[in-house]
C-alpha cells in the first residue's frame, strides 16, 4: 500500500466517523430543543407560532426565545421596527424619501423571518404536518395564520 493510498483511507474514515458524529451531536440538539420546547413559559407560544406556514419548531423557538415578551410590542410597526424590517427613511422639507429595510435590530430572528416568509410566496397549502401543529391551536389563531 502506498503512502497516498493510506492516506486517503485514513482521511475517508476520519471524514465517515466526523460526519457520524456531528450527525449524533445534532440529533442530541434537536432532542434538547424539543424538550425546552415543552417548558411551560414557551410551549404555549411555540405552538402558537408553528401554526404558520414556514415556522417549525425551531424557527419557533428563535422567536419566543428571542423576543421573549410579546406584549412589549403593542402594534405591528413596533416588531418590525425591533426586527430592522422597517424602511429606511430620508426626508427633508416636503420631499419623503423611504429606501431599503434598515437592518438594525435583531438579525437573527429577522433571517428566521425571512426563512419563513418564502412559504408564503406559493399558493398557500396546508400540509399534514402544518395540519397536526394546528390541531388544538385557538381558531383565531388558525385563521390569522
Amino acid at each position: 500500500m502506498t503512502l497516498g493510498t493510506f492516506l486517503r483511507v485514513r482521511t475517508d474514515r476520519l471524514d465517515t466517523s466526523s460526519a457520524r458524529k456531528a450527525l449524533q451531536r445534532r440529533e442530541d440538539l434537536d432532542r434538547q430543543i424539543e424538550q425546552l420546547a415543552e417548558l411551560p413559559t414557551l410551549a404555549p407560544v411555540v405552538k402558537q407560532l408553528q401554526c404558520f406556514r414556514g415556522i417549525s419548531l425551531h424557527s419557533a423557538m428563535v422567536f419566543a426565545t428571542e423576543i421573549v415578551d410579546w406584549r412589549r410590542f403593542a402594534r405591528a410597526e413596533q416588531l418590525s421596527a425591533y426586527l430592522g424590517l422597517i424602511s429606511r427613511e430620508d426626508s427633508s422639507g416636503n420631499r419623503v424619501r423611504l429606501g431599503s429595510i434598515t437592518k438594525a435590530g435583531n438579525s437573527h430572528c429577522r433571517h428566521v423571518l425571512v426563512q419563513a416568509a418564502w412559504s408564503y410566496r406559493h399558493r398557500p397549502q396546508i400540509s399534514l404536518d402544518l395540519k397536526r401543529r394546528q390541531q388544538g391551536r385557538p381558531p383565531a389563531v388558525i385563521q390569522h395564520a
